[in-house]
């Protein structure tokens, strides 16, 4: 695999209309610099409206610096926070520390 997207459309109350979420967008590291990650996020966005999308949305991890910076210079901007909690932890015990891939 050198590039992969994972892109979902679904309507959102709190937006009173479609939003788009990229789930995943990976570029293979030896493949990255070469511009496959933009043309896939421009491929979601045109994909988005074609789609009827009033937004295009995604997480990523707050550990991802050279993703953060990706986004902020495709124009998106850092909007929300978003929590999370695994479920398979003790009662009372401590959340995990924030890492890649977790």
């Amino acid at each position: 695999m050198v590039a992969f997207i994972n892109l979902r459309y679904e309507s959102q109350l709190h937006h009173a209309a479609r939003v788009a979420e990229i789930l995943e967008l990976v570029v293979d590291p030896a493949e990255r610099g070469r511009g496959l990650g933009g043309a896939l996020f421009d491929y979601a966005c045109d994909q988005a409206r074609a789609h009827g999308c009033r937004q295009i949305e995604l997480t990523t991890n707050q550990l991802r610096r050279d993703a953060r910076r990706f986004y902020a210079r495709k124009g998106m901007l850092n909007s929300h926070y978003k929590f999370t909690m695994p479920l398979d932890l003790e009662a009372g015990a401590a959340p995990r520390e924030n890492r890649i891939g977790c």
